[in-house]
């Protein structure tokens, strides 16, 4: 038998219902998870330009080490000085980490905008983005190049930096392709048929 329940408290009930915050919808959510998760992507890319993208093993410059952005390290005599500094009579440069860093800054603009809402332009700039970061430090990392034609084949190797950069660009095309095949999409809304021969009163 079903309780009967005085207007007056049925109205108190309403109001206290009124006042509760709306819970967060489970699309939203994962969305701004996805959105979240591109920082540690971009993280990754700011990392991998301080640490070394070229190490040198062999000739004259044995044990010498150089980040993304050129600093030297390693056991060399040259280490704390830039390489930029003495390539700049060569008029050459090694700032490796200038391109996935730039890209990386537009993920994060992108993951931005995600988290606000949902885009389509917003998914497809992290896809694009995250394929320039990931081709650039799979690049380097199979070929961290020679500091203008100063070492010869075979007396270097890539560190950990470009690798580094490339799990970023691959964090970030899993979000973006992801956010496009619609894991985060808002459930469509139920619909109703209307039986035949009954209308509305």
């Amino acid at each position: 038998m079903a309780r009967y329940l005085p207007p007056a408290a049925t109205t108190v009930s309403a109001k206290k219902d009124a006042t509760l915050p709306a819970p967060i919808r489970p699309h939203i959510t994962l969305r701004i998870a996805l959105a979240a998760s591109v920082v540690v992507g971009v993280g990754l890319v700011v990392v991998g330009g301080f640490v070394t993208w070229l190490r040198v093993d062999a000739g004259d410059l044995a044990g010498l080490t150089v980040s993304g952005w050129g600093l030297i390290g390693g056991t060399s005599d040259l280490a704390g000085s830039n390489i930029n500094d003495l390539l700049a009579d060569v008029s050459g440069s090694y700032r490796q980490a200038v391109l996935p860093v730039i890209f990386a800054g537009l993920a994060a603009i992108a993951a931005i905008r995600l988290g606000w809402g949902p885009s389509k332009i917003g998914a497809a700039t992290l896809v694009a983005c995250g394929l320039c970061v990931a081709g650039w430090g799979l690049y380097r990392g199979l070929n961290p190049g020679n500091l203008v034609n100063i070492l010869d084949s075979g007396e270097s190797r890539a560190g950990v930096g470009p690798w580094l950069v490339f799990a970023g660009g691959v964090e970030m095309i899993a979000v973006g392709a992801g956010l496009l095949a619609g894991v985060a999409k808002a459930p469509a809304a139920p619909h109703f048929r209307r039986a035949r021969g009954i209308s509305p009163r």
